[in-house]
């Protein structure tokens, strides 16, 4: 196989690294394998050349924090995303809890207690 294509091989697959890290918490496992995977490629970059491996560099600095923010952002917004990620939490702070309703005369009001603190 050729240099380009194990280059792009490492690449796609530091981007799914990345995003697996996203979806599934894997404490930065996932995450170490994707950065050893783009160092991989900037590795192999720079055996074709110098200049190849410094555009990598380049790249991957520039490029994966880029990408990481727009995968963060658009994941909540697939259909898969949608499934894995919880929905927007209630705003009333009493839905919460539905028997609060019950106990809105004990408002203000003082007691003791059974037990000690």
């Amino acid at each position: 196989m050729d240099l380009t294509l194990w280059i792009l091989a490492l690449v796609v697959a530091a981007m799914v690294l990345f995003v697996l890290e996203i979806i599934t918490p894997m404490f930065g496992l996932l995450a170490a394998l994707g950065v050893a995977a783009l160092a991989g490629a900037v590795w192999l970059g720079f055996t074709i050349n110098s200049t190849v491996g410094l555009v990598m560099i380049v790249a991957c600095i520039v490029l994966t924090p880029v990408y990481l923010v727009a995968a963060v952002k658009l994941l909540p917004r697939t259909p898969l995303g949608r499934r894995l990620f919880l929905a927007k939490a209630r705003k009333a702070a009493a839905e919460a809890t539905p028997e609060a309703e019950l106990h809105d005369e004990l408002i203000g009001k003082t007691g003791t207690t059974e037990t000690i603190l």
